[in-house]
């Protein structure tokens, strides 16, 4: 990212370099700035930020790309529910909500 803000400073990467740096933190907070940012590039990082699985999928970060005004960023969302953009070894955080409340 460091590069690609270099060589297009008029670009979003100088705005994403700025915020969130080498390394991203999701949190809701940052979720939603990205996916309610002015530029669509910001949105549609927003939204690969919102499906991408760390061990499972936040589905309350997917449902906020799925309420996005930006048909793109929902049609993101929407793939990520078809298992098109979710590796094989994601746990949806639902699953682990039913896990830990049958196991009390």
């Amino acid at each position: 990212m460091e590069n690609a803000a270099a060589l297009r400073p008029e670009s979003a990467f100088p705005i994403l370099l700025k915020a969130h740096g080498q390394h991203f933190k999701a949190t809701t907070k940052g979720v939603r700035w990205l996916l309610d940012h002015p530029d669509a590039l910001v949105r549609r990082f927003g939204a690969a930020v919102a499906v991408r699985p760390r061990y499972g999928v936040d589905e309350q970060f997917l449902a906020m790309a799925e309420g996005s005004d930006d048909a793109e960023v929902r049609e993101i969302a929407a793939s990520c529910y078809h298992s098109h953009l979710t590796p094989i070894y994601a746990v949806w955080s639902s699953a682990l909500s039913r896990k830990g409340a049958s196991s009390a």
